[in-house]
């Protein structure tokens, strides 16, 4: 999709069930393909980043009172 808003995968499904030419069907399809890739790297790479988060008692020298 050029320029503009990007359309969620949920728009992108009612617009290809709304899709009357095959080569209309085939891009929708294909940007909803590329939504869906965008939003799977945005949460493994969100868990990948949360795994590697140290607790706060690691971060701190530890100094006995």
């Amino acid at each position: 999709m050029a320029g503009g808003r990007r359309k969620s995968w949920r728009e992108l499904c009612i617009a290809a069930l709304d899709a009357k030419d095959p080569d209309e069907l085939l891009r929708i399809l294909q940007e909803l393909n590329r939504v869906l890739k965008d939003e799977e790297q945005v949460r493994h790479d969100f868990r990948d980043a949360t795994r590697r988060v140290v607790p706060y008692e690691d971060t701190v020298e530890y100094r006995p009172t």
